[in-house]
């Protein structure tokens, strides 16, 4: 898979047993469960409550898993980043150090 692609679909594909339209499915699927996740990190900077870092900890976390299902590494990777990150604040607002 070269820097560029969105998703790796020859293992994509693999992982899916050849099928092309139950990957298809499965990226329509992951789609709206990230927009569903990113509304959902939309709203929590909008409107922060106790724990914001831990909501966009978790939303980012969903994110990342689903991604990493369907091979697609960018995506990912950024979901990994964002949830570092809120995971590193979320810690450092509850007055934990982090290794």
């Amino acid at each position: 898979m070269s820097s560029s692609e969105v998703i790796d679909w020859d293992e994509a594909m693999q992982q899916c047993g050849e099928d092309e339209e139950f990957l298809r499915e499965l990226l329509a699927d992951l789609r709206s469960e990230t927009d569903t996740q990113m509304a959902k990190i939309e709203e929590t900077i909008r409107n922060p409550t106790d724990s914001p870092f831990i909501q966009i900890m978790r939303a980012s976390h969903v994110i990342k898993g689903a991604a990493s299902n369907l091979m697609c590494a960018q995506l990912r990777h950024s979901a990994m980043n964002l949830e570092s990150a809120a995971s590193a604040a979320a810690n450092d607002s509850n007055g934990v150090s982090n290794p």
